[in-house]
């Protein structure tokens, strides 16, 4: 029996074989001959009690089937079968902000000491007053698994994105809308690990 992660437990059956002689009939003769052939005779020595009780010994309890577990015992060949399975744990996914303006221009970002910074461009599209500039996912929590075990595989913890709004712009539930129409402008920052969305627009006059 192998168990992979504790999510998955197999069971390899191989039964044994007897080997006998069975002598041949023969028609009535003045000469003797001997003929026999070899006959195999499987034998199944594992019970499904026994298979039962090393499930226990291994606290194996969740996912079993028992039904398999029966039917590999009764197999008139090698045969390797998963007869416990647990439940794969579903990571989650933090929130994200799914832009919707056009792509525009791209320039590169101007620090406040008035130097360039080549590696963070911005990106500067038109957009008008009450044009979806932007819409704000929510987090998706994940879904724990379950080892042969019984025991609760945890999943990370989500995070909604954090959105700041400068001028021109506002939220409607989900949505972030131009209050004004100009040029729109987002930046993404990384703040203690999460990601940072700064939305706003400027006047275009």
């Amino acid at each position: 029996m192998h168990v992979y992660r504790k999510l998955e437990a197999t069971l390899t059956f191989v039964p044994g074989v007897r080997r006998r002689y069975v002598l041949e009939d023969q028609q009535p003769s003045n000469k003797l001959h001997i003929q026999a052939k070899m006959e195999n005779e499987l034998i199944y020595d594992v019970s499904y009690e026994q298979v039962m009780a090393k499930l226990q010994e291994l606290g194996i309890v969740y996912g079993v089937n028992e039904d398999m577990i029966r039917e590999v015992l009764q197999s008139e060949k090698k045969v390797s079968t998963t007869i416990a399975k647990g439940v794969e744990p579903i990571e989650g996914t933090d929130g994200w902000v799914e832009v919707k303006v056009g792509e525009g221009k791209r320039k590169p970002k101007v620090r406040e000491d008035g130097t360039v910074d080549y590696r963070e461009m911005e990106t500067i599209a038109t957009v008008g007053e009450g044009d979806l500039i932007a819409i704000v996912h929510p987090p998706q929590p994940g879904k724990p698994g379950l080892k042969v075990t019984n025991e609760v595989i945890p999943v990370r913890e989500v995070h909604p994105v954090m959105v700041k709004l400068g001028k021109g712009v506002t939220m409607d539930e989900n949505r972030i809308l131009a209050t004004t129409g100009g040029r729109s402008q987002i930046a993404k920052k990384r703040k203690n690990g999460r990601c940072l969305h700064y939305s706003k627009a400027r006047s275009s006059r």
